[in-house]
């Protein structure tokens, strides 16, 4: 199996498909899938070069429903628990 047409050229993919690549609009659609397919925040933070995975979390966490609705259960079992 070749490699795509574009990567042989030479020509950058963010060029030929007219994108601008200093957008963190790529950079964010991979976390969103990373995080939604289950990858450990371990693993995103250090693919990212962030220092902290409170790095990670501070910008990635509440793009997540289900981790607001995890957030959400846990305060309630402790609200209901006292």
């Amino acid at each position: 199996m070749g490699l795509p047409g574009y990567v042989r050229s030479g020509e950058p993919a963010h060029r030929k498909a007219k994108v601008n690549a200093e957008s963190h609009a790529w950079r964010d659609k991979l976390v969103f899938k990373l995080l939604k397919g289950g990858a450990s925040i371990e693993i995103i933070a250090r693919l990212l070069g962030h220092s902290t995975t409170a790095i990670t979390w501070k910008h990635y966490a509440g793009w997540v429903p289900e981790l607001q609705e995890q957030l959400e259960q846990a305060v309630r079992g402790i609200i209901h628990a006292v």
